[in-house]
């Protein structure tokens, strides 16, 4: 085995991605179920998933079309526009551009998150000190780099979930409702909140970037607090006292009305 697990899950993503095979129709190609090859997909990390049948299956596979001289399926990439241009400190992507390839389209390569660890994120219990509208920015910044799928950035995301709670996927459906939300808490119980942050957190620390003033100001005001709330979100009813009415501020905060 010449090829760790990420590096033969980037691989099977190509494959997938490039729609070429389907992921059921792919599992009958490697001789595995589809719930081994789901599995080992789901997971993140160099030696993670290794117990998985479709981590050997997929080498083996792979191994065979390169002896072969089978290449690589190409992923179809998005065009780039002006305000796909890589100086975006909010990206998930490490994005570098050659002299001589300008203008001739971008080279990416995923920052590997795999060594960083947050508090608590064992038990999907790491502290959030963005709100839901941040962290959609975010998202939306990240969305918007060439070669970024839907489909992989859920992926991505998906792997940044470790409790025992954790759901078997995170759908483009999931992600599309949150992203479609709008208001500091709108979508603060959303399972794709919480994996966003974390993820966008991680290359944050990977990339050695400091933290911007709202993050500044989201930390003084939530962490005695454990973090932003995520048990309750804007479709949650709030009594006030007699007369008073409530609302929720740019920091995610229940406000008092005057």
């Amino acid at each position: 085995m010449t090829e760790n697990c990420d590096q033969v899950r980037r691989k099977i993503n190509r494959v997938l991605d490039s729609g070429a095979i389907t992921k059921t129709a792919f599992a009958k190609e490697l001789g595995v179920s589809a719930k081994s090859l789901s599995g080992f997909l789901g997971e993140h990390g160099m030696y993670k998933g290794s117990g998985y049948a479709a981590y050997d299956s997929a080498w083996e596979f792979f191994e065979k079309r390169k002896m072969a001289g089978v290449p690589m399926p190409t992923v179809k990439k998005a065009k780039p526009t002006p305000s796909d241009h890589p100086s975006s400190s909010t990206t998930g992507i490490s994005t570098s551009t050659s002299a001589a390839g300008k203008g001739k389209g971008v080279s990416t390569a995923p920052v590997d998150i795999s060594d960083i660890y947050l508090d608590g994120e064992e038990e999907d219990d790491v502290s959030v000190y963005e709100t839901c509208d941040e962290v959609r920015r975010r998202i939306n910044a990240h969305l918007k780099k060439p070669g970024v799928t839907q489909a992989q950035f859920c992926r991505d995301i998906y792997a940044q979930l470790h409790g025992p709670n954790k759901p078997s996927q995170i759908q483009s459906s999931q992600l599309a409702r949150f992203r479609g939300m709008k208001g500091p808490n709108a979508g603060a119980t959303s399972t794709v909140f919480y994996a966003a942050y974390v993820f966008f957190e991680k290359i944050r620390i990977k990339e050695g970037k400091p933290k911007t003033k709202h993050r500044r100001d989201m930390e003084d005001i939530w962490e005695h607090r454990g973090g932003f709330d995520r048990e309750r979100d804007a479709n949650t009813k709030y009594l006030g006292l007699a007369g008073s009415t409530l609302y929720i501020d740019h920091y995610g905060q229940l406000i008092p009305g005057r």
